[in-house]
């Protein structure tokens, strides 16, 4: 009965919008699926409609309820001891197609708070934090949540006295950091050639960071005179200042000179006529 009703919420799910209908109708489901879970063959039952639902959110396009139902699937793995199936759901939800950013980032987040709060067997604590350490690599909108989760697996490491592996872990994260920061840097240098002028918020999106991040790194590339470039604060605008090469310098400067010729010739020819 419950499978058959949550069919039939996703039927009405399909049909709809309005992204607040889209948030409302995931919330009216997940106490029914829950409920599916429960019974015999129930957790892929309940698996199947919340993939469903996924697929639903994702291809609208709309980052809260598709977020909201990553955590759910996360969550319903946890709750019924399907440690095994959360890792290979995290994988796959990780990798779908067109899949959107900000709703792993929130899933990514649930899992670490899972791997704090919640007593679990190490071994079972460990094949999560692998497979999310597996997920989170070389993706710049993972940064935060990779550093985060290095810290608890170099703890881990050490707690169970292998120290060499979690220095191991912490320098794979300094490298990685500074290979971030160099690609950043090269990505920024490219851009100040092609540009005169770009919003930071529109530059923090090319780059994958915060505004407030983007903003810094910057006014470091500036300091270091990496870039020439002036952040205007009040319009959230940087504006480039393009470097010439001698011979263009050299032809500007001719020009001037022939364009001030020309005025003080007109200037002289003026007083002239005044004069007769």
């Amino acid at each position: 009965m419950s499978s058959n009703l949550g069919k039939a919420f996703i039927s009405q799910l399909s049909k709809e919008t309005d992204h607040k209908s889209l948030i409302h109708i995931c919330e009216e489901m997940f106490p029914i699926i829950k409920e599916v879970a429960k019974n015999k063959n129930g957790f892929e039952k309940a698996m199947d409609l919340l993939l469903h639902l996924e697929k639903l959110t994702r291809n609208a396009k709309h980052y809260e309820s598709n977020a909201q139902v990553l955590i759910e699937i996360a969550s319903l793995c946890v709750e019924t001891n399907h440690w095994r199936d959360l890792n290979d759901y995290l994988v796959i939800l990780s990798n779908r197609k067109s899949f959107i950013e900000k709703s792993v980032v929130a899933l990514i987040k649930h899992c670490l708070m899972i791997i704090r709060s919640i007593k679990i067997e190490k071994i079972i604590q460990l094949e999560l934090m692998k497979v999310l350490y597996g997920i989170t690599k070389g993706k710049n909108y993972l940064e935060l949540e990779r550093a985060k989760l290095s810290k608890v697996m170099a703890d881990h490491y050490e707690e169970e006295n292998n120290v060499g592996k979690a220095i191991e872990i912490l320098e794979d994260l300094k490298c990685e950091t500074i290979s971030n920061l160099d690609n950043r840097e090269k990505n920024i240098f490219v851009i100040s050639l092609y540009y005169e002028r770009i919003y930071i918020k529109r530059m923090s999106e090319i780059l994958c960071i915060t505004i407030e991040k983007c903003e810094n790194l910057i006014s470091k590339l500036i300091s270091n005179g990496r870039i020439l470039a002036k952040i205007d604060r009040l319009t959230g605008v940087i504006n480039f200042n393009k470097v010439k090469r001698t011979g263009q310098i050299l032809n500007d400067w001719i020009f001037n000179i022939n364009e001030l010729t020309i005025k003080v010739n007109n200037s002289f020819h003026d007083v002239n006529k005044m004069q007769y």
